[in-house]
């Protein structure tokens, strides 16, 4: 398994400045993730994307150049049409109903007509000690990625 991180800073510049740092040549219009995912795909390799659950703070969601929506969307297609195993993990903690829903989106599209899903999924909360995890918001995001509570939008 190979861990591919979220590095959606400067992700909506032509350069990629970000990825490209961090050893992804995924400029404007060119998928810097193909070669990375050719060779998984050669020796059957599962992709483990870190996607944020998108829990930015208020400073990183109002600069223009992030997009972790768009990376993440990117990554997976780029993974799943060379036919690799994608599982995911949350690299942020999740508190509400709205970032597990997308979570679960981003696991189990609904649109997709291939039915591509995660094989699996980590999920990193914090501890039931530190007194922020509401159980009902968390029964609520386990029976989603069960499929046994289909939620509307």
């Amino acid at each position: 398994m190979l861990q591919i991180p979220a590095v959606y800073w400067w992700y909506k510049t032509p350069s990629h400045a970000a990825e490209l740092t961090a050893g992804y040549h995924n400029p404007t219009n060119q998928d810097g993730y193909s070669p990375v995912f050719e060779v998984l795909r050669k020796h059957a390799v599962t992709m483990k994307f870190v996607c944020l659950g998108f829990n930015l703070s208020s400073q990183d969601a109002n600069e223009s150049l992030v997009d972790p929506e768009g990376l993440s969307w990117q990554v997976l297609n780029s993974a799943w049409e060379r036919g690799l195993v994608a599982a995911g993990e949350n690299a942020l903690f999740c508190y509400d109903r709205e970032r597990y829903k997308r979570l679960v989106e981003m696991a189990k599209p609904r649109n997709d007509p291939d039915q591509r899903h995660f094989s699996f999924f980590v999920y990193q909360q914090p501890s039931l000690l530190q007194g922020n995890v509401c159980l009902s918001e968390l029964d609520f995001f386990i029976k989603c990625m069960h499929g046994k509570n289909p939620f509307k939008l």
